[in-house]
């Protein structure tokens, strides 16, 4: 996990995730943890194509799109926007490594 602190409130956010169905570690998602509302998560390819979106804290992206599981071993951008507990926003951009194994 990789740590944050924005705007007074801690978020955090995960910097791999294998979607394998083991039960560990398999989505993507933002830990709620000082996060009163996620305005947006956006996960991009490396082409800049939208391939998750999501405005609820209870979903993560599983490294599908379309029904098709995506490249493993492969960096997806993600655009974050949230509102945490203090009224404040705060907004991440940064990669993640969905991992086979």
């Amino acid at each position: 996990f990789c740590l944050s602190r924005g705007l007074g409130d801690v978020y955090k956010r995960q910097n791999s995730f294998t979607p394998n169905n083991d039960g560990d570690n398999d989505l993507f998602m933002l830990a709620s943890d000082g996060v009163d509302r996620l305005m947006y998560m956006y996960v991009y390819d490396y082409w800049g194509n939208l391939v998750y979106e999501s405005t609820d804290l209870n979903q993560g992206w599983d490294g599908t799109y379309n029904g098709q599981t995506l490249n493993g071993n492969t960096a997806y951008a993600y655009k974050i926007k949230v509102i945490g507990y203090s009224g404040k926003t705060a907004e991440y951009m940064g990669t993640v490594n969905l991992i086979s194994r």
